[in-house]
Order: structure tokens, then sequence, then C-alpha cells
């Protein structure tokens, strides 16, 4: 589990991050529901989400966001072609942004960690893409959870965290290939 009493140092800074990250994951729904699409979500929608699986694996078209078409497609088969549903993978991926963030910044004193998790939860750049349909939220929730889990690889030396790093950095890539080349 990612957010832990137990790894915290102040019960409640963790309390008020956990209500603050909720408030703010509250936004990105209602953003999610009420802006209208993007050309890019609208030529995602249509290139690869409407009409058959083999449009998401053997497209002629460039697709940059892997993960979020394949998300993108499970979640509109299953609960109907609208592009709150397309966007929805991405909206979850909030809490798993936050609670890694909160991961990496126990690590630090008291102002570093508000310091560090106020700035990137709060960076509007990356907090807006978390309302859209695209593959940028999803790969900067695994790029952070991978970060989290190499923290706890190198502080506990266990191996099975090295793992779930390079698990989330696959997954990362593979929703925003532009991270390839890194």
């Amino acid at each position: 589990m990612l957010l832990r009493y137990r790894d915290s140092p102040n019960r409640i800074e963790l309390l008020l991050y956990a209500l603050l990250s909720f408030g703010l994951w509250s936004l990105i729904w209602l953003k999610a529901f009420h802006v209208p699409p993007t050309q890019d979500e609208v030529t995602s929608f249509f290139d690869y989400i409407a009409g058959t699986w083999g449009r998401v694996f053997m497209s002629n078209l460039t697709n940059n966001h892997f993960l979020n078409s394949l998300l993108g497609k499970i979640t509109t088969s299953l609960f109907g072609d609208s592009m709150f549903i397309f966007r929805t993978p991405n909206v979850l991926a909030f809490p798993v942004y936050a609670a890694a963030l909160w991961k990496i910044g126990v690590t630090f004193n008291s102002l570093s960690r508000w310091v560090f998790g106020l700035g990137l939860l709060l960076c509007y750049p990356l907090f807006e893409y978390f309302g859209l349909a695209r593959g940028y939220a999803l790969s900067f929730a695994c790029i952070v959870l991978a970060f989290s889990f190499l923290i706890q690889f190198w502080k506990r030396d266990g191996f099975k965290y090295s793992i779930y790093a390079a698990i989330c950095v696959i997954l990362s890539i593979s929703a925003n290939l532009a991270l390839i080349h890194f």
C-alpha cells in the first residue's frame, strides 16, 4: 500500500496531504467531465478507440500513447463510448501519482516534503494532463512511482522494489513513447 500511517513521520501531515490530494482529484473529475475534448483526444478516440480492437494494436498511424489507447479501449468497451469514460484511466492515475509523491517526500524533512509535494501536485502543466485522455498523466504517475520504488530499493535493499521500478518505467514509456530516448 502506498499511503500508510506507519510510513509517515507525522500523521497530521499525511491527513492534510491526503485531503489536499482528494480535493485536487475531485477537481480533476470535474474537469474530465466538463471540459470539451481536445483535438488530440478526438484523433485518438476515432483512430484507436472507435471500431475494433485491432485498431489499437495494428493501426497504420503512429500511436505514441499506446497504454492510454489500450486502457481507453478497455474502459470504453466496458462502460460506453464517451469522452469522459475515455479520460477515466488518466483521472484514476492521479491518486497513484499523489501517493508516490508522498512516498518520495517522506524521505525529506517536513518543510522540504511540503515544498516538493505541493510543487509537483500543484504544478499546473502536470495537473492539467490528469483530466485529459492523453498518455502523459499515466506516464507521470508511472515514472514517479518508479522513483518511489527505487528509493525503497536503496533504503531497504529489496530486490523486488527494483523489479517494481522496472515495470513502472516500462509502463511509463508505453504511456508516452517520447520517453524512449531517455
